[in-house]
């Protein structure tokens, strides 16, 4: 979708690991400016007008980390600029489900520009790092595989030790009485440090204004 080099649109208040994305794809982002409801259309059309705009990506729900939600109107509006200028739509929807009113997705309005991405942790459990992705056809999805189809290691290996055996193992060690008594702590400040310090003037702290 973009090459070192291209330039993104994104909120001008956005993810952090979107930049950090960017940077290291070493792809251009266009803040645009904003408001309670999220990206200015202007805006938007003005970036468009002005660069080669590769890629929308935004977060129309809930955008981290304003909190601002898109109205139906506009979205609507967002994806006639991106339609008519050709530009991709990644809609994060990370949070689309929790709002009980939310206006319908990016992708619902414009299929055929979005790629959709949500997942699992917000909506049912943080432990559940599980995400999909919606692509506008079938030949854009494969190209996303090979960077985020990757399964975690663990399962092709043997089980891990379960956390409860070390939470046993631990209680009696803690307990075990000791077969000889303990000598008694050296102490932390010697007699000639403490007299040391004790003829040294504390200094006073100065307060200003």
């Amino acid at each position: 979708m973009a090459a070192p080099g291209d330039v993104i649109c994104a909120e001008a208040l956005t993810y952090p690991g979107l930049k950090a994305l960017a940077a290291q794809l070493r792809v251009t982002i266009v803040g645009l400016a904003m408001d309670a409801e999220g990206i200015l259309p202007g805006a938007f059309e003005a970036a468009c007008r002005e660069h080669t705009v590769k890629a929308l990506c935004c977060t129309p729900t809930l955008q981290n980390p304003t909190t601002a939600t898109m109205s139906l109107a506009r979205r609507e509006a967002l994806v006639a600029i991106a339609r008519a200028h050709g530009v991709p739509i990644v809609e994060d929807d990370a949070y689309g489900l929790l709002p009980e009113n939310a206006p319908p997705s990016v992708a619902a309005l414009a299929p055929e520009l979005t790629f959709h991405i949500a997942g699992l942790a917000k909506h049912v459990s943080p432990a559940l790092r599980i995400a999909y992705l919606v692509a506008p056809d079938n030949r854009s999805g494969p190209r996303c595989a090979p960077r985020s189809g990757r399964p975690p290691p663990w399962p092709r290996r043997s089980p891990p030790p379960s956390p409860r055996a070390g939470s046993r193992a631990e209680p009696p060690t803690r307990s075990a009485t000791p077969s000889a008594p303990r000598p008694a702590p050296a102490s932390a400040w010697p007699r000639a440090c403490c007299r040391r310090e004790a003829s040294t003037p504390i200094p006073t702290a100065s307060i200003c204004g």
